[in-house]
């Protein structure tokens, strides 16, 4: 394998499931162009150098792991970083577009449960076709944990602002085998039926939402 040819296999199952439902699931309450995403990077990049025609931006990287032996399996613990950057905002709009961001969270959260966490897991077949628990080895989403910031940037004449969030998303995962291992859907029976708690609002950060 070169150097070039690896691949981080629970970040690129996120950033996947980021391309297809994020935008989808806005676009059903938010008809503008800023909230589809440009690109979705998976690794860091820093706002500086961030094109400005990449923008609104996603990124998805890895910001730590350590390993946590489950029974007769060895998993990884492993924290997620997702972060979004929407596109240049004139400062005199900043407030009436803040709560897009909250907006956008949202739909990641909403994306990421939906395919860690169903209400009820289904035979191995059903479980194997959900990206992130059939292919990148997901045990499961450690809910409580997530956590998300708000804030924005402005440019140096302090005309225009940059709204962004960093949040953080902790898996516990197989991080050795790509695909699916019986061990893994085996597993999954430990699912169940699951109540789904809410995410942190961080409310404090969202101002009240005004039309454009």
């Amino acid at each position: 394998m070169s150097l070039d040819g690896t691949e981080d296999l629970l970040v690129s199952r996120v950033a996947e499931l980021l391309r297809t439902h994020v935008t989808a699931y806005l676009a059903a309450e938010v008809t503008s162009p800023d909230v589809a995403a440009q690109r979705v990077y998976e690794y860091p990049v820093p706002m500086t150098l961030m094109p400005t025609l990449d923008l609104p931006a996603l990124l998805v990287w890895r910001e730590a792991s350590r390993e946590e032996p489950q029974g007769r399996h060895d998993y990884t613990r492993t924290t997620l970083r997702i972060d979004c950057i929407l596109r240049t905002t004139p400062a005199d709009r900043l407030e009436v577009r803040w709560p897009l961001l909250h907006r956008v969270f949202k739909a990641v959260q909403r994306a990421i449960r939906e395919d860690t966490i169903p209400a009820v897991v289904g035979p191995p077949a059903v479980a194997a076709r959900r990206p992130l628990v059939g292919e990148a080895g997901v045990k499961w989403l450690q809910e409580n944990a997530t956590t998300v910031r708000y804030d924005f940037v402005t440019d140096t004449g302090h005309k225009n602002a940059y709204p962004f969030f960093l949040s953080r998303f902790e898996f516990v995962h197989l991080d050795t085998v790509p695909g699916v291992t019986p061990e893994a859907l085996d597993d999954l029976s430990l699912y169940g039926s699951v109540d789904l708690p809410d995410y942190p609002q961080a409310a404090e950060f969202i101002v009240p939402e005004e039309d454009p």
